[in-house]
């Protein structure tokens, strides 16, 4: 595996991106953050000029300094004098351009690839598709007989696949690469690209199914955004999510990160934009409910934004996840709490105002929460151990597949399982709260809070007794 990489960049002639911010990072941070998560733990960063700002900005960087890595920032002229450096590098190096967006999965991926001695593996894009029409993409054509080189270039008209900046080399092509780049620091490095990678001893590979992006012109910065942006999409997104929530809260996270919201300040406020909507719930009226119902709404849009700003900008932590998860189930509670008051002080078309029903049902609601959480984690402590109680829904799933009467009913509820997720259930309510038919929502879910507790005991039982697990 490798752990060495070199970064070539110059901003000699005023042109470079390396500096351009992306989602919350520069582009030269960027890359480097994505190989060191990658694995990758000493970085040779070959300048032209500014060394020393350049170490001083990647230095300043809150994120690249969490990771156990070394960057250092030398002069080409320096670096051609210290032969110190090349022989750090004799076993071999990652090739990394300063301006790559690549999913760090596939760096993992790359530098753990075997190479023959002495020969050099290019990372390709084959989806030639999508940039077709883009300015700066360095175009390779393979032979489709040998497959090997052919030919290299950005004015290609036949080409079968682009160069993403990433290259797997022997330490004898360092000394070549770093003279080309004193003789063109802008980009030697390209324009001797079939010399510095010979067709008889370099071989390739895709990013299949990964992005990996050279960043060498504005367009390219753009798509750059939008495939960053795509990636953090969910592929068990509901169906209001994948068609709606999802744009607006890319939207929303696109901006938070340019303002430099934290995602625990996005969970924060969102658990206030809940408490506004409760409050308004509760104190009735149909005019507080669509308000209500809006906010309500809202906040299940945002409740993906905090994740998406902590994956884009590399701030996850496990304090980060436990608080969105709290906020998250402290404005479900809220909200709750207050539908059933809101139609026990308000009068509608369907009910006269404080009729303790309500009240009645809003406790049914709250009871059944807490039962439902109390047999999730009796279900996860007996059988599991331990672990999330998000388990129980994978055994439910593969109960599922079993013939019988209890894997068609497990079918069944897998089938209608969707009107519980948040993204449903806030945009349902929503459309519900708007048309003045609290009465009923409340009915409906306070009705189908006790089904589930009754079908996650009886799901539990059935478990215990197949797994042989006594009655405690």
């Amino acid at each position: 595996m490798v752990t060495q990489a070199v970064v070539f960049t110059s901003g000699a002639d005023g042109s470079s991106l390396r500096e351009r911010v992306i989602l919350g990072h520069p582009l030269i941070a960027r890359a480097i953050i994505s190989a060191a998560r990658a694995g990758v733990r000493d970085f040779l960063v070959v300048c032209d000029e500014g060394a020393d700002s350049l170490a001083a900005m990647l230095d300043g960087n809150r994120v690249l300094a969490r990771h156990d890595c070394v960057v250092e920032c030398v002069s080409a002229a320096k670096v051609k004098a210290d032969a110190k450096i090349a022989r750090r590098l004799a076993a071999g190096f990652l090739l990394l351009s300063d301006t790559a967006v690549i999913k760090q999965e596939m760096v993992a991926k790359f530098i753990a690839r075997t190479v023959a001695r002495g020969s050099s593996v290019l990372l390709l894009d084959s989806d030639t598709r999508s940039v077709r029409d883009c300015d700066g993409v360095w175009r390779v054509r393979l032979d489709e007989k040998s497959g090997k080189l052919k030919d290299a270039g950005q004015d290609l008209d036949a080409w079968n696949a682009s160069w993403t900046g990433l290259a797997l080399c022997p330490g004898t092509v360092f000394q070549k690469l770093l003279q080309e780049f004193i003789k063109r620091p802008a980009d030697g490095i390209r324009r001797a690209f079939l010399k510095l990678f010979p067709p008889a001893t370099t071989g390739f590979t895709y990013c299949a199914q990964e992005y990996a992006v050279d960043v060498r012109t504005e367009q390219m910065a753009v798509r750059a955004e939008k495939i960053l942006l795509a990636s953090v999409r969910k592929p068990t997104d509901g169906f209001v999510s994948r068609h709606f929530n999802r744009y607006v809260s890319l939207f929303l996270s696109r901006w938070l990160i340019r303002v430099g919201a934290s995602p625990n300040f996005i969970s924060g406020a969102n658990l206030l934009l809940g408490v506004l909507a409760s409050v308004l719930l509760a104190l009735g009226g149909h005019g507080n409910a669509i308000i209500a119902a809006l906010l309500f709404q809202f906040t299940s849009i945002v409740d993906g934004s905090d994740g998406e700003v902590a994956k884009l900008t590399w701030t996850m932590s496990p304090n980060g996840a436990w608080i969105d998860t709290i906020c998250d189930q402290l404005t479900y509670v809220m909200f709750f709490v207050a539908l059933p008051l809101g139609l026990y002080f308000d009068r509608t078309i369907l009910t006269d105002a404080g009729n303790p029903l309500f009240i009645v049902l809003g406790g049914l609601t709250l009871v059944s929460f807490a039962v439902m959480f109390w047999l999730m984690s009796r279900y996860v402590k007996r059988v599991r151990g331990e672990g999330s109680m998000l388990q129980i829904i994978k055994d439910i799933e593969e109960s599922a597949r079993q013939p019988g009467l209890g894997g068609l009913v497990d079918r069944l509820v897998m089938k209608i399982s969707f009107i519980f997720r948040r993204d449903f259930f806030a945009f349902a309510s929503m459309i519900v709260l708007v048309a003045g038919l609290s009465a009923p929502l409340m009915w409906l879910i306070s009705s189908l809070c006790v089904v589930q507790v009754g079908y996650l005991w009886l799901f539990s039982q059935r478990r215990f007794r197949m797994l042989g697990l006594r009655r405690r």
